[in-house]
This record gives C-alpha cells, sequence and structure tokens, in this order.
C-alpha cells in the first residue's frame, strides 16, 4: 500500500514539473507585447511633439511696384521688425513655419498730384504678418537648412504719408489708411539655417522675399492705378524645442 502511495505521488510530482516547464516554454516563445505597447508609446510621444516656439527679427528692403500709376519711387526703402515663431514638424524633413511679426516699412516716392512741381512724400506703413509657409528641411547632428515657401497674411493697421517737398502743398503729413487696402496676400518664400545651441534649443538666420500681388490702392479709389509692395528682408532670432535637435526619428 505504501509503495503505490509513494509511485501515484512520483506519477503526480512528474506531470506537475511537465506542466510547469511547459508554460514556461510558452511565457518563452510569446512575443514580448509589453516591449511592443512601450515602443508604440514612444513612438506617439514623438510623433505628437516636434514643437519649436521662439523670437523672431528681421530687417532689409522694401519698395513700391507701381503699374499704371504716377508713383514713382526714387529708392528702395527699410522694413524692420519683430515677432513671435511657431514651427511644427511632421517629420524629419517636412514641417510649417507661422507665427506672428510686426513689421515697418517706410518708402520715399513722387507723385504727379497735377501741380507744377511733383509731390515728394514718405509713405509708412505699421503691419502685422501671419505667414504659413511650408518647410522642406535637411538634418544633420547640429545643422538644418530649411527651404521656406507659402503665403502671408499682412494687415496694414497704420499709413501715413509725410510731405518732403520744397513747394508749399496743402499737407505737412496725412493719414493714408482710408485710401489703401489694408489686407494684403503675400507670396513668401527663402531660406533659413538653424544651428544647435543646446539640446533644446537653436539659433536661426535666413533670408526672404515677399511679394504682394494685390493692389495697395483701396477697390475703387485709385482708378486704373495699381501698386504692390515687394521686400527683400534677413530674419535671425532664437527657438526653443520640445524635442531634441534634429528631430529624432520615429521608433518603429
Amino acid at each position: 500500500m505504501k509503495f503505490r502511495l509513494v509511485v501515484i505521488l512520483l506519477i503526480l510530482g512528474l506531470s506537475m514539473a511537465v506542466w510547469g516547464q511547459d508554460e514556461e516554454n510558452r511565457e518563452d516563445s510569446a512575443p514580448d507585447t509589453s516591449s511592443i505597447e512601450s515602443e508604440k508609446i514612444k513612438d506617439d510621444r514623438y510623433s505628437s511633439r516636434n514643437v519649436s516656439f521662439g523670437f523672431i527679427g528681421t530687417f532689409g528692403a522694401a519698395d513700391i511696384l507701381s503699374i499704371d500709376s504716377d508713383v514713382e519711387t526714387d529708392q528702395p526703402g527699410l522694413t524692420g521688425g519683430g515677432g513671435f515663431v511657431l514651427e511644427k514638424m511632421f517629420s524629419n524633413h517636412f514641417g510649417i513655419h507661422s507665427g506672428l511679426l510686426y513689421r515697418y516699412m517706410e518708402v520715399d516716392f513722387t507723385a504727379d498730384v497735377g501741380m507744377i512741381d511733383p509731390l515728394e512724400a514718405t509713405w509708412s506703413f505699421h503691419t502685422l504678418s501671419i505667414p504659413v509657409l511650408m518647410i522642406v528641411s535637411a538634418n544633420t547632428e547640429n545643422f538644418s537648412f530649411n527651404l521656406l515657401l507659402g503665403l502671408t497674411y499682412m494687415n496694414i493697421f497704420h499709413s501715413e504719408i509725410e510731405n518732403r517737398s520744397s513747394v508749399l502743398y496743402d499737407m505737412e503729413s496725412q493719414k493714408a489708411l482710408s485710401y489703401i487696402n489694408p489686407h494684403q496676400v503675400t507670396a513668401t518664400g527663402g531660406i533659413n539655417l538653424k544651428f544647435r545651441v543646446t539640446k533644446f534649443t537653436d539659433f536661426f538666420i535666413g533670408a526672404l522675399a515677399d511679394f504682394h500681388p494685390t493692389n495697395l490702392f483701396r477697390s475703387g479709389g485709385g482708378g486704373d492705378n495699381h501698386l504692390s509692395i515687394y521686400s527683400g528682408r534677413i530674419m535671425a532670432g532664437y527657438m526653443f524645442r520640445t524635442d531634441v535637435f534634429p528631430i529624432r526619428p520615429k521608433l518603429f
């Protein structure tokens, strides 16, 4: 009787050992779902970041293109300003550049106003701009080269014409906002060079060209006259990033 009990206990022990080994082998051969989930979480985290923000300053030359108009500029004027910039990268090579920028522009011009001598004056503009530019980027560890191309909305919120003529005219200065179209759509393009400063910041400098195909004159107020603003400028600033520089590749 004791012998039979011992045999039965041995059989049960061997059965439990085999079953335990089989379960262990199944666990070893099963895919590591925790690792997959971890990789997915990291991938989602990196894909939802890659946002940059910072500050920008700009300075350059501006002029007015006159088409069928009596207004002629003497030479290119000046433009300058600054503001806030925001970028979102969707991959290492493509993204969107935007922000809010204040710009001041000033141009000297002459105009035939029916007097013996033409009017000589300085035309100034205070503007706010919102660019929406596509970024095409090529990156190294410490440097990024960006091509920028897109549209900019510019609102002229103050404009003034100041008389510079030696001949006495009725005005010394005149508000010009009532004669012009304050809403301007601009074609903008250029390059931007970014240099890594720290793990999450970089300094950038670039060049942009702007052309405003929309008429500067208010519709119905300038006859057949057409004036378009165009400019070329240098920009520079400092960016703060929510990810390392350049963008870290997504994990698969």
